[in-house]
């Protein structure tokens, strides 16, 4: 009895030892099933892009990933089977991002590893379009607070934005009802963010996990809204967006998150950073971008901003000159009773169908713009946006 089991355990063992070997599975020098994993040290061959730069991928990198092992110069340029999202760069052959479609130059494995397989084709998109939009992510925008919920003291009007003195002594925001709107998850997630940068032009921007998870969980709570779904939905059927949940999600996160340098080349600024938080250019010393109603009312409250009158005013934006850090805004503005996730979807609108220009639209029986710029030439990356007219 002994014998028999001894042979069959045997027999056994080299029969998976064989299925190890041709398959590849539960093998750590194969790539079935870690095609674009992430680079690991531990292991003795990669499946990723970097392994060509470190020359250790596995043997059947090229068979089972369909990808070439590239030159020192870097991965294979032809395919996306490992570079989805990547920045749009003019100077390959083609690209894995959404912008590929704008361009007609996707990849020719675009759709099987970048989307769901149903990208529309780009289509011509009128004012009039985004202005029926425009209307439907304000009626359902369910978080824009109500009249009640904020009071403004516009106190002086003024037309002079090198005047560099304030003849409005009072806040511009009188009273905001916190409890109301920012124990909402949006606005929550939101206010979580204001507090990850550092505001001056040149300084390195730190790049921490929690950080990192602040910004994720801001996209989900806003993708769980009616705005942000309708926003998507359209830019999804008009071209400018996969299908797939996800690789919306990771537009966001690239066009308004991804780090860029404004100044001395440091990774010092951010498309959110700069419309939603505020930074201080430190070579004319004054404030940057600072377009977010709730951000400036929290400054105002903890007493680092101040308001110094307005140029105009409408049922939905205000204009101002104000300070922040003790440095001058000469000229500024933001929406008012707007949620955050109206004002991210109708700037990533805006900024994707009518990139360095006025984008116009009609709201509440108003013509409304929004005038969004991308950052040197770069189209997945906002260098600002803010509503002007």
């Amino acid at each position: 009895m002994f014998k028999y089991n001894y042979v069959g355990v045997l027999l056994l063992s080299i029969f998976v030892a064989n299925v190890v070997i041709v398959t590849g599975i539960g093998s750590t020098s194969s790539c079935r099933g870690k095609c674009g994993s992430a680079y690991a040290s531990i292991r003795p061959c990669q499946c990723n892009t970097d392994c060509a730069k470190y020359s250790n991928c596995c043997s059947d990198y090229t068979r089972i990933c369909g990808a070439s092992t590239g030159t020192s110069s870097g991965p294979d340029t032809t395919k996306c089977w490992d570079r989805c999202d990547t920045n749009y760069d003019q100077n390959l052959p083609c690209q894995c991002n959404n912008l590929c479609q704008k361009h007609n130059n996707c990849c020719p494995d675009y759709a099987v590893f970048c989307t769901s397989g149903t990208v529309a084709p780009l289509q011509t998109v009128t004012d009039g379009e985004i202005s029926q939009l425009a209307t439907l992510l304000t009626s359902l925008d369910v978080n824009a607070p109500s009249q009640s919920d904020y009071r403004l003291d516009r106190q002086s009007h003024i037309s002079n934005a090198d005047d560099k003195t304030d003849p409005s002594p009072n806040k511009l925001f009188s009273f905001v009802n916190e409890g109301a709107l920012f124990s909402k998850a949006t606005y929550a997630t939101f206010i979580k963010l204001l507090d990850n940068y550092n505001p001056y032009y040149g300084q390195t921007e730190s790049s921490t996990t929690t950080e990192s998870n602040e910004e994720q969980g801001f996209i989900q709570a806003i993708m769980k809204t009616q705005v942000m779904q309708k926003a998507w939905s359209f830019l999804k059927t008009k071209g400018y967006s996969s299908a797939r949940q996800t690789d919306f999600e990771n537009q966001l996160k690239q066009l308004w998150f991804k780090k860029y340098s404004r100044k001395y080349g440091v990774m010092d600024s951010s498309g959110f950073e700069h419309v939603f938080v505020g930074e201080i250019n430190t070579g004319t010393s004054e404030v940057s971008g600072l377009h977010n109603w709730v951000q400036f009312y929290l400054q105002e409250k903890a007493g680092k901003a101040n308001y110094a009158g307005y140029f105009s005013y409408t049922a939905n934006k205000v204009t101002i000159k104000f300070t922040w850090l003790n440095k001058w805004k000469p000229f500024g503005g933001f929406f008012v009773g707007t949620s955050p996730e109206w004002e991210l979807a109708m700037s990533t609108v805006c900024f994707l169908l009518r990139p360095n220009g006025k984008c116009e639209f009609q709201m509440n029986g108003r013509t409304q713009e929004i005038t969004s710029y991308d950052y040197h030439g770069h189209s997945d990356l906002i260098a600002t946006a803010y509503p002007t007219n």
